[in-house]
């Protein structure tokens, strides 16, 4: 048994938690960002292959419990307030930190701009960089959300089995997850000043125009680390720790790892083809990701006496 445990009902753990520092303005950045990308998604088949994976993620998280028959530990995983409330707030601490330093950083200018030399990229980073393109950019934005979406399978697995003490610790254990996975990257992003591939390819930064470039696009500067690779890597490794945990002998949990690790490798693939990133971001997005994907359900793993 845990020496901390959390007394308050199911509902109120899972106020607590919605309403928590950090957990609801990444709730609802989320929430914002999705509906900013499926307004771009102007061509019926990306639609379709948009809900043909909603239905095979819903399928597979609801059903693959009840089919497989294999049941969760009842109590191993149990909320503990002490511990869960300082990981989150720290983790939350660390986002709101990394949102303030990213939104400070000084934007970019024509000249700036006009005095890049792809002869000072680094020689791997410089064989692979390409201008903009709005189609891989579309594209990997797909794969970043399919990866983010995959603890979405064992959660909806412990949510049928009524399980609702191990769904509420997969929702508190990805939104710190996510939140330290971000926290770094803006941290990182608003301290390196590292202009994007598409940077370097005419005056005005390739594909953008000035005014685009300059006034209303400051991340211009911000290549490093890849935030969409780092968000779908903390997904993807997330996923499958969880799956680890609750379902260690389902013949599922080898398919899911090749999938999730496919998708945010996908990802990764597609920023740099998309001119967004140099693979040394992309490598890097992907360490930190696949680091707090890991790290955190260790965390939780700890045994308090």
């Amino acid at each position: 048994m845990y020496g901390c445990q959390a007394e308050d009902s199911f509902f109120h753990k899972l106020m607590k938690l919605f309403f928590s520092p950090g957990v609801f303005s990444v709730i609802i950045s989320y929430i914002m960002n999705l509906i900013k990308l499926f307004k771009r998604f102007i061509e019926w088949r990306i639609w379709f292959y948009l809900i043909l994976s909603a239905a095979a993620f819903n399928y597979a998280g609801v059903y693959a419990d009840s089919i497989l028959d294999f049941a969760p530990p009842p109590d191993e995983y149990s909320l503990r307030f002490i511990p869960d409330s300082l990981i989150l707030t720290s983790s939350a601490g660390l986002f709101l930190t990394g949102k303030i330093v990213q939104n400070n950083k000084p934007s970019v200018t024509l000249e700036e701009i006009g005095s890049l030399n792809s002869d000072s990229v680094f020689i791997l980073d410089r064989v692979f960089m390409r201008d903009f393109s709005e189609g891989f950019n579309l594209a990997s934005g797909i794969t970043e959300y399919s990866s983010l979406a995959m603890p979405l399978i064992p959660l909806a697995g412990t949510a049928f089995n009524s399980n609702y003490k191990q769904s509420v610790s997969i929702i508190l254990e990805y939104s710190e997850a996510l939140m330290y996975s971000l926290g770094t990257k803006n941290l990182l992003k608003g301290l390196v000043k590292r202009f994007r591939p598409y940077a370097y390819y005419s005056e005005t930064g390739g594909y953008f125009s000035p005014s685009y470039l300059v006034t209303e696009n400051p991340e211009t500067a911000m290549s490093f680390p890849s935030g969409h690779t780092s968000a779908a890597f903390t997904g993807a490794v997330f996923a499958g720790m969880m799956f680890n945990r609750y379902y260690p002998d389902s013949p599922l949990k080898i398919p899911l790892w090749i999938t999730a690790l496919a998708a945010a490798s996908a990802t990764g693939v597609l920023r740099v083809m998309s001119g967004n990133h140099y693979v040394t971001d992309v490598v890097s997005g992907a360490v930190i990701g696949s680091f707090f994907g890991f790290i955190v359900p260790c965390m939780h793993d700890i045994k308090y006496e």
